[in-house]
């Protein structure tokens, strides 16, 4: 019996070795009759690289850089200027609008300010220190909030005081 079954699938096995190329050269037409063709693609126009000629004034793709303000503080001695000669403060490399007031430490009159810097790390803030571009001392710290007195250029080299506060933010 299992010499017959062995007989009758090598049979059947060899029956299926028949030249089969009349059915691979069918499916390979069709299959090309039926292809989309690709769309051609869209020319694309030649680039031309334009510089960047205003050489005078900042350019406008790199940071602005704390030293050339210290240069305008240097050049007029006869208006109200900010002291360039104090330690600097953490804080000062980040603009108000990247520091967020997160809460207070102390009682009375002797209350801390706490604040997060954009890079996520906590400080602690009180009177008189500074904080923001602008040369922003702290002039006082309650619970809600942190009055800072901001030095902003005029543009002539002479500076003016302006009155800026971070405010507590719940959440």
């Amino acid at each position: 019996m299992k010499r017959l079954l062995m007989i009758v699938a090598v049979c059947f096995i060899g029956g299926c070795a028949d030249d089969l190329a009349d059915v691979k050269q069918f499916v390979k037409n069709t299959q090309e009759a039926y292809r989309p063709k690709p769309e051609p693609l869209p020319e694309v126009p030649d680039f031309t690289h334009i510089p960047y000629t205003a050489k005078v004034v900042r350019s406008p793709f790199v940071e602005p850089v704390p030293e050339l303000i210290e240069v305008q503080v240097a050049q007029r001695k006869d208006c109200l200027t900010p002291r360039i000669d104090r330690p600097r403060h953490p804080l000062e490399s980040f603009a108000l609008d990247d520091i967020t007031m997160r809460g207070t430490m102390g009682a009375g009159s002797d209350i801390l300010g706490l604040v997060q810097a954009n890079g996520g790390k906590v400080y602690q803030i009180q009177v008189n220190d500074y904080m923001g571009l602008f040369h922003g001392r702290v002039v006082a710290v309650s619970n809600g909030q942190i009055l800072i007195e901001e030095m902003v250029p005029e543009g002539d080299g002479c500076w003016e005081k302006r009155m800026n506060k971070l405010e507590l933010i719940s959440g």
